[in-house]
């Protein structure tokens, strides 16, 4: 191939000499062996860490793994492409479930579930176009960088220059203004300019090269695979990006020869053999922009981001491709939407989350004695314990693994979990302050969104339901019905986008149940002002409306309630009405009911547990706890009538059943009274008698409850002491009772919720006890 000449004066070289001298750079993997990229070279030693013995390197050499040009680890992205079932024998199953069927595909879930991995499996079988939206990380680049551009180098318009108009001025869901519907035009044929260009491009160099493998006579699956590797590797292997070069050249074309390019004969052939495009990182698109766009239809349109215009673009130049987009953030409608005025011969959207999974021991222990076959049995367990089998972690251990040895297979995934969690535990040896784990991982959730996100309750909920009562969360957006409700959806989605659920099914379904991603939400929880009780609290004083279901409320209060009792007085912490019994003005410890016992019935707790809450199931759970509690707070079945429960023992020896309440029937009020009808004891178990009437049993093992009236006896000196009629205090969330005036027997209280934000965020979660749980579920 002849020398391009690249020392012409600008402007003269042309496009096709542009190209050929992109083809010239690709030379290097057509000629090697190796599709031009560095081979990975284990050692002895590595980063000041004794890795591997000298008789473990032939073997590590054996597996034959390449290496990124920008990093020193190996690089398991490309590892075994196009014979992955050695790595994973139900992976083939996977990849013929999604290239089956002749629909356009939504390829949706979270970061890091082998997504990208599968889209090159693909690549490597199937002719097609990849492109992807964000450049990536140190440890995950995939592809070239002229997309990337292209987004980059949008503007917003502004008085000195020309650009985008964002945001587009019109309602959702109403009839388009001219003005807006011009602004629309001005930015849908900025932006079409700049893909169109992208994707000529591209079309230009696969022209030439499968011109230049046909003169070479290499046979199809040789140069698919080497189309494949140009387009996911390319930088490592032509040294530069061939692709974004030509991008750069068109740029100095008019729209129509552009266009007159794109739809010239002499690329019919190349069009004709490419079977799908693929957009990868789809989620940035879908990020960028979200106002400057719209829907299709301009009278009830809706603001539409980017990533609309993008697929758009591609399906009306190539009809005939099947469309793979991929990220994290589902949205098959607006996905459909922008085929809608394509000239696409197909405009259905079949979405795709059924991704390979390592989800059992034997399966993730498999995968690891593939690079590792003298690691323990129970080194693998521990690691699938940890990872679930999740294709991210497992991958990136087995790439720090490679690096550091094999004996430091537990300290690798060690350092992952410190990083991965923002957690540090002292009693663990870690390669924390080694430079590869401070600058290559990838946050695990997107803390950016986290404060602006509607799932934020669902993900506490989650983490707390897992930590108090072992339970997965399990999000559906089908109802019992069969239904699929919009809410229900968009959490769905919401909880996937932000990395901390994996779809499940095709309803879709999402769990949030790996415990890297628990432990990050534990840390969550425990530090940040959005996921912490401090801020459901601070919500709910700021907005009455505002619903305490499915935010565990419960849980965090009872956080707060163990610091709070360590030196407060209840009259501070505790509102009461009327005449206030002594005991009030005093501290007041937690106790364990073990009324069981006849001569210690309740237990001081010297130090907190390791789980301060019980959760009971049925009247019987509760029952148990009266009984013989471990935890110091317990909530109660759905009957009681009480949505948590804690005995106190009070200045003067004496002791109180607390019952928490956040549901009340209110009385008839103004918009701006927040008084509350107290839940009567008698209300308690009220569809059950036999429980009610065992609940008054168990009280009346309690001693009685002074509150003090100081009533005098005729004709004497001495008070009489007054006692509650049952040893109950009843506490009230967010209001006053109703007789604001006037003492209640049993006695009520109302939270004093602004002195208990005075005091310092609690500790709301037991990381320990957390990851004891984890370990014991497995």
């Amino acid at each position: 191939m002849a020398q391009p000449p690249y020392n012409a004066q600008p402007g003269v070289m042309t496009i096709e000499n542009a190209v050929i001298g992109e083809l010239y750079r690709v030379d290097r993997l057509l000629d090697s062996d190796d599709d031009g990229m560095q081979r990975w070279e284990p050692k002895t030693r590595y980063d000041k860490v004794s890795a591997w013995d000298e008789e473990d390197l032939p073997r590590l050499r054996d597996i034959q793994l390449y290496k990124r040009k920008a990093s020193r680890l190996p690089d398991l992205g490309t590892y075994a492409l196009g014979r992955l079932d050695v790595l994973d024998d139900q992976f083939p199953l996977v990849l013929a479930d999604f290239i089956s069927g002749q629909d356009h595909i939504f390829l949706a879930n979270a970061s890091g579930s082998g997504k990208t991995r599968l889209i090159a499996e693909t690549l490597e079988r199937h002719w097609g176009l990849y492109f992807t939206c964000t450049s990536g990380s140190a440890l995950n680049t995939w592809g070239s960088g002229d997309l990337v551009s292209a987004i980059s180098s949008i503007r917003r318009r502004t008085t000195y220059s020309s650009g985008v108009f964002d945001p587009l001025d019109f309602t959702d869901g109403k009839k388009m203004p001219r003005a807006a519907a011009a602004q629309l035009a001005n930015n849908r044929q900025l932006t079409r300019s700049l893909f169109a260009r992208v994707l000529l491009s591209r079309l230009l160099l696969f022209e030439g090269f499968l011109r230049v493998c046909n003169e070479r006579h290499l046979s199809e699956q040789k140069t698919k695979h080497k189309w494949a590797i140009l387009q996911l590797r390319t930088e490592d292997v032509t040294g530069d990006d061939p692709f974004d070069h030509i991008f750069s050249c068109l740029l100095d074309l008019s729209d129509d020869d552009v266009a007159a390019r794109l739809m010239a004969p002499s690329l019919d052939a190349c069009k004709a053999k490419l079977s799908f495009l693929f957009l990868d990182e789809a989620h940035v698109a879908q990020s960028r922009y979200r106002l400057a766009f719209a829907t299709s239809d301009p009278r009830s349109a809706r603001h539409a981001p980017l990533f609309r215009e993008i697929v758009s673009c591609l399906a009306d130049y190539m009809p005939q491709a099947r469309l793979v987009v991929s990220g994290h953030q589902l949205d098959v409608p607006l996905m459909l939407d922008a085929l809608l005025p394509t000239r696409s011969v197909r405009k259905t959207v079949r979405p795709f989350f059924a991704l390979r999974s390592l989800d059992s021991p034997a399966r993730c222990t498999a995968y690891l004695k593939h690079f590792f076959p003298k690691v323990s049995n129970e080194d693998c367990r521990t690691v699938f314990a940890w990872t679930r089998g999740r294709i991210r972690f497992v991958t990136l251990l087995v790439t720090y693994t490679l690096a550091y040895g094999a004996r430091n297979i537990l300290q690798s995934l060690r350092t992952i979990l410190c990083v991965q969690t923002k957690c540090d535990r002292r009693d663990w040896t870690t390669f924390r302050g080694h430079y590869d784990f401070q600058s290559d991982p990838t946050p695990l959730l997107d803390e950016g969104q986290l404060p602006y996100s509607s799932a934020r309750p669902i993900l506490r909920r989650a983490v707390l339901d897992y930590a108090a009562r072992g339970r997965i969360t399990t999000l559906s957006a089908v109802e019992e019905d069969g239904d699929e409700d919009d809410d229900a959806a968009r959490a769905v989605v919401n909880v996937v986008s932000l990395q901390a659920g994996i779809f499940m099914d095709e309803e879709p379904s999402a769990r949030i149940f790996e415990p890297i991603v628990l432990l990050r939400l534990a840390e969550w929880v425990n530090t940040s002002p959005d996921g912490s009780i401090h801020g459901i609290i601070r919500r709910k004083l700021e907005d009455n409306d505002f619903s305490l279901h499915g935010t565990a409320f419960v849980e965090g209060l009872s956080a707060i309630l163990w610091d709070a009792h360590a030196g407060e007085t209840l009259d501070s912490i505790f509102d009461f009405p009327g005449l206030r019994p002594d005991w009030t003005r005093h501290t007041a410890s937690l106790v364990l009911p073990q009324l069981r016992l006849r001569r210690h019935p309740f237990t001081l707790l010297d130090a907190r547990p390791p789980c301060l809450v019980a959760v009971a199931n049925t009247s019987d759970d509760v029952f148990r706890w009266l009984h013989d509690a471990s935890s110091p707070f317990m909530i109660p079945d759905n009957d009681f009538g009480a949505e948590l429960l804690f005995m106190l023992n009070l200045h003067g020896d004496c002791q109180v059943l607390v019952t928490v309440h956040t549901q009340f029937l209110h009385a008839k009020r103004t918009r701006r009274d927040l008084r509350l009808v107290p839940t009567r004891p008698d209300e308690l178990y009220k569809s059950s008698p036999e429980d009610r009437e065992k609940l008054m049993t168990v009280l009346a093992k309690i001693p009685p409850l002074p509150i003090g009236s100081r009533k005098r006896v005729r004709g004497s000196d001495n008070t009489k002491t007054r006692y509650a009629q049952l040893p109950l205090m009843r506490l009230l969330c967010f209001g006053q009772p109703w007789r604001v005036d006037e003492a209640y027997d049993p006695p009520v209280a109302s939270v004093n919720f602004r002195r208990l934000l005075e005091l310092p965020p609690p500790r709301e979660i037991d990381v320990a006890n957390l990851e004891k749980r984890i370990l014991d579920s497995f």
